[in-house]
């Protein structure tokens, strides 16, 4: 199913693994965006959060161009 939305859609994460929350070993969570052309991301990282879900929230800041 990614590799379908990858066709239209870019991935602002990179491969960090953010399931489960406590011991992450695969990543589940990803931030799609589009047009590419319009956004740049100025920021990526996944929090180490084990108590408010059973996986690693995903923070993104976009910056949107002048284009």
């Amino acid at each position: 199913a990614i590799k379908t939305v990858l066709e239209q859609w870019t991935d602002a994460t990179d491969r960090t693994f953010t399931f489960s929350s406590i011991k992450p070993e695969i990543k589940i969570d990803y931030v799609f965006y589009k047009p590419k052309e319009r956004l740049k991301v100025k920021e990526m990282k996944v929090l180490t959060d084990e108590i408010t879900s059973d996986h690693r929230p995903v923070l993104v800041v976009f910056e949107l161009l002048d284009n």
